[in-house]
């Protein structure tokens, strides 16, 4: 089960401490208040649409998708 605390954990550590503020913005964008199996997916889109940080959220999206 994907929550806002793993996801953001597994990006911590490709990106930083800045992953929260990332996160929170891309979840900002897209009206969601909450992470979860149903919209995880379109975040980490949002996410990749930055070319600086689209290898790290690729990373995190193999290890998500892994279980």
């Amino acid at each position: 089960m994907i929550t806002y605390k793993r996801l953001l954990d597994e990006l911590k550590k490709e990106i930083g401490p800045v992953a929260k503020i990332f996160l929170n913005k891309a979840m900002e964008s897209l009206g969601y208040e909450d992470v979860d199996d149903s919209n995880y997916k379109e975040i980490l889109e949002v996410l990749k649409m930055n070319k600086d940080l689209r290898e790290y959220v690729e990373i995190v999206e193999e290890r998500l998708e892994k279980g």
